[in-house]
């Protein structure tokens, strides 16, 4: 026998005023009546012995002092418990991530988050009065959603609370949480509540000798896609689809891979996944606008022709930001009309990729009466056979067969029909490119103290990217007009990846793509005092909340948007236009919905309570002082106490 909150004793005072209140009441007075004899047998049948009277008296006092010892048990948390069951401290910790949306099985149409929390339940309910339970949720963040307690309606409050999520799970963090909340204590347990987590919890289970693991669901099949990006190719002006798609289940999976942009279906990949195959394709595709891509898994229908389905929803959907199209500026300055005549042909050759109306030429000399804000405006400034002594600080610059002032490089010398020794093939500029195709008649290889090379030839580097604060410059060091080849072949390829290495990474203010619960935050910093945020979350039912806007202060250039726990499509405003991302789940943790077989299956040696032991007694002892108290009012008004 214990008393959880031994307090509750001095409410046993009240047996005192119980004793004197029932040697003051009222008894029945005797009344003289008439008498007939006729009464006389009745009467005397109807007598009580002396003993029965003491009794009668009595039987009432036992009465009222059984209710109050009730009560005062009752408050006191009465618990009875046999000698061998000793106090635990057990820390349930509940898998809340993304993984426990999908079905707990391929007949039960609960998620398994469901399940999950009816086990808690009852867990809870039925738990050793002696053990003291704290539960713990294990999302994105690991929380404490209820402390140390032996009250049962604390941890039913606490499971109540319980929420899912579409995030990754940090069961590892949970788990660490659940161990400092151990410290101390004298019998120290974790439950993990969820399924397998991608084999998180084996590996768990050998860290922590008193973690125990109670199997949520059983192996349900799902196919995930596992990356989506669109990207542009300047080189060729086209878009590649990055896609990767993975069978998660334990059977070979035929499906259909539906991309569509902004509602409109461009592409549909068949595709025969085999069990756990996981297929990564790139695909071609142009578009011609920006937006929003869309990849869907389309399963076969069922036999009652209803749309197919698999384990988990959440991976099933995947977004891609579309990069708009848009056509550069480009200030051309060179000497004479020759030698500007075949640049201004591979700008053409470009199409519209060089805005012909907002492209300008112009000679040295009126280059030099250009103000500093009016170059920042052009998309890139390019230099033929001619360089200003001083670039200006801010700016895209290609210099070709001239060496700007102001760049940390320096002039060897000029190098008669050179050869081409090496060329960084992995560089963005030198995309599509071959060493044997550029043959000038002569070079300038320079001396470097900064920039990286990406073409040399036997006299030194001859290609130099130069990225500064505010300024990206490119030096080709040699005559490009000596080579026709290269000049109508070569260059305009070179001269679009160019554009493309200087405004790709301007154009990508975030990343392609984040996980839920990722704080979403610029690549670079911006002017702005503000940015508005939009966001529309694919999963949420309400419209209400499926969109909306945000604005957010920049501070240090810099603005953090962390309410990214739903997948779907975010927009940043800027004043230098619209960028957009991604939030999808993309973890092959939580796509895997099987559940291991365990050779060794670990035991869950949880002491349970019975019917009257290792249980809080509370209710019962409230229901026997109610049934005391009706039993002492009916045999008061039968006069059969007093």
């Amino acid at each position: 026998m214990s008393f959880a909150a031994i307090a509750g004793l001095w409410l046993a005072v009240i047996t005192i005023p119980i004793g004197i209140l029932y040697i003051l009441k009222i008894k029945r007075h005797r009344r003289v009546v008439p008498y007939l004899k006729l009464w006389a047998d009745l009467v005397a049948d109807k007598q009580f012995t002396t003993l029965f009277q003491r009794l009668q008296r009595l039987l009432s006092l036992l009465l009222q002092l059984l209710i109050a010892l009730c009560l005062v048990f009752a408050f006191a948390s009465l618990t009875l418990s046999d000698s061998y069951l000793k106090e635990e401290s057990i820390v349930i910790v509940v898998d809340a991530s993304a993984s426990m949306q999908g079905r707990a099985t391929d007949e039960d149409e609960r998620s398994r988050f469901e399940v999950a929390v009816e086990s808690v339940r009852d867990l809870c309910e039925g738990r050793s009065a002696e053990d003291e339970f704290a539960i713990v949720a294990a999302g994105a963040q690991p929380e404490v959603l209820q402390g140390f307690t032996r009250s049962t309606l604390r941890l039913r409050e606490g499971a109540d609370r319980l929420e899912p999520s579409k995030t990754s799970g940090d069961l590892s963090g949970a788990v660490e949480l659940a161990e400092d909340l151990l410290q101390g204590k004298k019998n120290p347990r974790i439950l993990i509540v969820g399924d397998a987590a991608g084999g998180q919890v084996a590996e768990l289970q050998k860290q922590h000798e008193n973690l125990r693991w109670i199997p949520i669901g059983e192996t349900v099949d799902n196919i995930s896609i596992r990356r989506f990006q669109v990207r542009r190719n300047f080189a060729l002006d086209t878009d590649y689809l990055l896609l990767s798609v993975a069978n998660e289940g334990e059977a070979k999976a035929e499906i259909e891979i539906e991309v569509s942009v902004e509602g409109r279906t461009r592409k549909v990949l068949p595709m025969t996944l085999e069990s756990g195959e996981v297929r990564s394709d790139t695909h071609t595709l142009t578009l011609q606008r920006g937006g929003f891509a869309k990849a869907e898994v389309v399963h076969p229908k069922d036999e009652n022709g209803k749309p197919g389905r698999d384990g988990l929803a959440l991976d099933d959907i995947a977004y891609a930001s579309v990069p708009t199209r848009r056509s550069f500026s480009v200030l051309l300055v060179a000497r004479n009309e020759a030698e500007e005549e075949p640049f201004r042909a591979s700008m053409s050759a470009l199409g519209g990729l060089v805005n012909a109306e907002q492209s300008l030429i112009k000679r040295p000399e009126e280059w030099a009466q250009l103000s500093a804000d009016e170059v920042d405006a052009f998309d890139l400034v390019m230099f033929v056979n001619w360089a200003p002594k001083t670039l200006p600080r801010k700016g895209r610059f290609l210099a070709v067969n001239a060496l700007p002032g102001g760049l940390p490089a320096k002039l060897r010398g000029v190098e008669q029909s050179p050869r081409i020794r090496d060329i960084d093939k992995d560089h963005s500029i030198n995309r599509f490119l071959e060493a044997k195709t550029i043959n000038p008649a002569e070079a300038r290889p320079v001396d470097l103290t900064g920039g990286d090379v990406i073409i040399s030839t036997m006299g030194g580097p001859v290609g130099v990217v130069f990225r500064e604060t505010g300024r990206q410059s490119v030096y080709l060091g040699f005559d490009a007009l000596s080579d026709l080849f290269f000049l109508k072949v070569a260059f305009p390829i070179m001269l679009r990846n160019v554009l493309g290495w200087m405004h790709e990474e301007e154009s990508q203010l975030l990343e392609p793509t984040y996980r839920p619960g990722e704080v979403i935050r610029p690549r670079f910093t911006l002017p702005d005092e503000s940015v508005d945020v939009a966001w529309f979350h694919e999963w949420v039912a309400d419209e209400a909340t499926a969109k909306g806007t945000d604005k957010l202060k920049l501070t240090d250039g810099k603005f953090y948007f962390g309410d990214t726990a739903e997948p779907g499509r975010y927009v940043v405003r800027t004043s230098s236009g619209e960028f957009r991302t991604a939030v999808n789940l993309f973890d092959a943790a939580e796509s895997d919905l099987r559940i291991p077989e365990s050779e060794d299956e670990q035991e869950l040696d949880i002491e349970r309570s019975g019917f009257l032991f290792g249980r809080d007694l509370w209710p019962l002892l409230m229901l026997v002082a109610a049934v005391l108290w009706l039993l002492e009012w009916g045999l008061y008004h039968r006069r059969l106490t007093e």
